[in-house]
């Protein structure tokens, strides 16, 4: 499922950047995390055929919902 995203810093001292994505509070993909932080992310690239390349990302999700940080610095 399309999904939006962007990378941000990680804290101070820790890997990074980190993979943020957005969506509704009270969607599917919301309610399926909750129950399962296990996801899998794929970010694509090109468009014609030979140009087509990727990344498969394994991530266990963290919820955010206070607007402090989720609201971009």
């Amino acid at each position: 499922m399309p999904l939006w995203y962007v990378l941000r810093d990680a804290p101070e001292g820790e890997p990074g950047p980190r993979v943020w994505a957005w969506t509704y509070g009270a969607s599917q993909k919301v309610r399926n995390l909750e129950r399962d932080p296990r996801a899998t992310l794929q970010v694509e690239a090109g468009e014609a055929y030979e140009e087509l390349r990727g990344v498969m990302l394994e991530c266990e999700v963290v919820i955010h919902r206070d607007f402090e940080t989720v609201s971009p610095s």
